[in-house]
């Protein structure tokens, strides 16, 4: 019986042909059909054995991956179509494989019972030929009805989001450095941090061709891109953006189980390759270029899950402090409670500065430098007014400071109270809106232990300030008692369910999770990003792949 793997299935009547996804076809109910054997990723199938001795076959394409072989309406009466539909688990979409001699099989559905007459069949009998499609008949012994399991040994990749990395390196991935967003931006090989500027997005551009896009949100419409688009020996090979030219497609060509990366504008036959600098001596920080193949362990790549979602970083995330980590996290905004730029902070992310209390005289002048910081597109007001050891003011002093903020011509987010639903903040809302103050986003922190019920918290706030956008400028799970901690699982169950749902929410803006604490087992301490030697904890990698 075959084992599980990926497969090209083809039959005894036709072995230059293969099962085919119609059109490369995502929807439900794709047809599927016999077509000419090539290397495409709609003719592989991942045959897996489940649990009760049936198959599962999958249509492998990165855009089918959920789709299966599947009997209509889950009928197995003679003339009933198979097609593609989701992966629903029922016996519909599971099979029994009968050996018939020479490495050929019968394929029976499940739902008919391993006994049943009922078999996979192309259409046109004996005479089935490109074209014909996939039904449920009565087995006769028909060529048609007949199919063997082929190793492609070609394997395409499947359309998805990966790491990169080098024969010569396995441990290092290709990287855009600093998370360039410009034009021209190097890649090179650089330590497997899972962060979004070494996520590649691999999507078909036509036959056996993929287009490689940089998959942080800030990247992600530059491609990989051979300078200039010459394929001379030594030519950089950096990210552009994507003008879907020649010298932006690339070929895979699968080599002892690796991949060579040929550039379409050299040909698939090329011996021009991708190749990471420095041959036998490439080591970390070396960057791509293209080069003659010579079969160099700097010349073959593999692909990597990423350990990411397949989403694009999200351009809300941010975090409060820790700006060293901002890199290695990927994110697009920090702000450190303070008016300051720091130097740990990349380039690339956004600083937002903050006014964090007011106590009295003419603002004008603190609040034009903090607009004034290079790159400012939004300034905090206070930290916490509410609360004792915080900015710790009345009400009528922050609407008092918080006109000199409202007068510098810059988007300005509400002052973010310990408790968002108290009566002090409903107070200065409502001031604010008295004398006309702009209040442009809600600024939040909230610390609920429950994802569900800090998701419910957050539409509340929303909804009671005149459904404002909201910035959760500090939040984490956490037990402020100290007599129920937090467990590290629990703080990543959090983290999975309220991120992917912060995401999708329009109204909330940005988010930062509280970064304060380094892990250990005290409060916000399971919550923490960073080890006490700054390294990522679990959670700051997990926090690193939305």
């Amino acid at each position: 019986m075959p084992a599980t793997g990926v497969y090209r299935i083809t039959t005894r009547g036709q072995s230059a042909m293969a099962l085919d996804v119609s059109g490369f076809s995502t929807t439900n109910g794709a047809k599927v059909e016999l077509w000419d054997a090539g290397a495409t990723c709609n003719q592989q199938w991942l045959v897996e054995k489940t649990a009760d001795g049936s198959y599962a076959i999958h249509a492998y394409g990165g855009s089918f991956c959920n789709e299966m072989l599947d009997l209509t309406n889950g009928m197995t009466t003679t003339g009933t179509p198979v097609e593609l539909y989701q992966d629903n688990g029922n016996s519909a979409q599971r099979w029994i494989f009968k050996p018939v001699g020479n490495g050929f099989y019968r394929i029976i559905p499940q739902n008919a019972g391993a006994s049943s007459a009922q078999t996979l069949d192309l259409s046109g009998g004996d005479g089935a030929t490109r074209g014909s499609v996939t039904a449920i008949y009565p087995y006769y012994g028909g060529s048609n009805q007949e199919f063997r399991f082929d190793n492609p040994g070609y394997l395409q990749p499947t359309p998805g989001v990966y790491g990169i990395s080098a024969k010569i390196h396995p441990e290092l991935v290709f990287d855009v450095e600093g998370f360039g967003n410009a034009n021209s931006s190097f890649v090179s090989l650089f330590t497997n941090n899972h962060t979004s500027n070494q996520q590649w997005l691999l999507e078909t551009t036509g036959s056996n061709l993929y287009k490689i896009s940089a998959y942080s949100g800030r990247n992600s419409l530059q491609v990989l891109d051979l300078a200039n688009g010459k394929t001379n020996d030594g030519n950089p090979v950096a990210t552009f953006e994507d003008n879907g030219n020649s010298a932006q497609r690339w070929f895979f060509k699968q080599t002892d189980g690796f991949f060579r990366i040929i550039p379409q504008n050299a040909g698939w036959d090329s011996l021009r390759t991708l190749d990471v600098m420095g041959g036998a001596d490439a080591k970390l920080g070396s960057r791509l270029d293209i080069f003659t193949y010579g079969g160099g362990p700097n010349q073959l790549f593999s692909l990597q899950a990423p350990g990411a979602p397949a989403t694009i970083a999200s351009p809300k995330k941010g975090l409060g402090g820790r700006p060293e980590l901002a890199g290695a996290l990927g994110l697009s905004w920090q702000y450190n409670w303070g008016g300051t730029r720091e130097a740990a902070l990349p380039s690339s992310v956004e600083f937002v500065p903050m006014m964090w209390g007011y106590y009295g005289g003419d603002a004008t002048g603190y609040a034009n430098d903090l607009k004034n910081i290079p790159g400012t597109k939004s300034i905090l007001s206070f930290n916490e007014p509410d609360q004792k050891g915080q900015a710790d003011i009345s009400v009528d002093r922050a609407l008092e400071g918080y006109q000199y903020l409202a007068k510098a011509g810059i988007p300005i987010g509400s002052p973010a109270c310990a408790n968002p639903m108290s009566q002090w903040m409903q107070d200065f809302m409502n001031g604010a809106k008295a004398r006309n103050y702009r209040v442009d986003y809600v600024a939040v922190h909230c610390y609920i232990r429950d994802p569900y019920a800090f998701l419910n918290q957050i539409e509340q706030i929303h909804n009671r300030y005149w459904d404002k956008q909201i910035w959760i400028t500090e939040f984490a799970p956490t037990s402020w008692d100290g007599t129920d901690q937090v467990t590290d699982a629990e703080a990543a169950n959090f983290m999975k369910i309220v991120l992917p749902e912060l995401n999708k929410r329009w109204y909330v803006d940005r988010y930062a999770w509280y970064a304060g604490a380094d892990h250990g087992p005290w409060t916000l301490g399971p919550a923490a990003l960073r080890e006490s030697d700054g390294s990522l904890t679990p959670l700051g990698k997990l926090y690193a792949r939305y």
